[in-house]
């Protein structure tokens, strides 16, 4: 589902790590930065208990809910929500936003 992003085909922990490191950080290029914040903005889900199918902000760091039936997203934990906030983070420090 990543391959093509070279920062989130490492999994939110490593990834977390990478932005973390100014060592490995100049590694990651700044399209892989947007298409991770693309990503989060946009986060698409279907609902386990439900089924049916929603969009949410993960940049925001609220939970996610389902917009039907209230139930929790069980894809997102922490560590989405903190690598949502650093892809930001760098993007404004490189002067995207």
């Amino acid at each position: 589902m990543f391959e093509n992003n070279k920062l989130l085909s490492l999994g939110y922990r490593e990834a977390i790590r990478v932005l973390e490191s100014n060592d490995l950080l100049d590694s990651i290029s700044t399209s892989d930065l947007l298409s991770a914040e693309n990503f989060f903005s946009s986060f698409s889900w279907y609902c386990e208990e439900c089924g049916e199918h929603s969009e949410s902000d993960l940049r925001s760091g609220c939970e996610i809910d389902c917009e039907y039936c209230g139930s929790c997203c069980p894809d997102v934990d922490d560590d989405a929500y903190k690598l949502a906030e650093l892809v930001y983070s760098q993007l404004k420090h490189r002067g995207v936003y």
